[in-house]
């Protein structure tokens, strides 16, 4: 759940190639994952820890580690993205025509 999180809800152009979980005699546990941006040449780590996680798609993180922070970067898990995800949820029940009207009025926004 944590890697389709990191690697779909968060679109920051990082691809996750590690991963670790790691738990306790308790039943605690925290992951740690790892993503390499081929064009910067530049890692970042995804920090999770049940202890206080209340939800897997809403500030799931306790930490993202990285030497740059980009502007251009999409969290989906956001709290700030809450219209976004209303948003993205619509066009999904919209059904495919939906979709492909709001990509094509997109696309004719973007040329001007």
């Amino acid at each position: 759940m944590a890697a389709k999180i990191d690697n779909a809800a968060l679109q920051d152009g990082y691809s996750l190639y590690h991963h670790a979980i790691i738990f306790d005699e308790e039943g605690n546990w925290a992951v740690v994952q790892q993503g390499m941006n081929p064009d910067n040449k530049m890692a970042r780590r995804y920090h999770w820890m049940s202890d206080g996680l209340t939800s897997f798609v809403s500030e799931p993180h306790v930490g993202i580690i990285s030497e740059l922070k980009s502007q251009n970067t999409l969290d989906m898990t956001s709290s700030d993205s809450i219209e976004n995800q209303k948003i993205c949820v619509e066009l999904a029940k919209g059904g495919v025509q939906n979709i492909k009207s709001s990509v094509y009025k997109v696309t004719e926004m973007t040329k001007t």
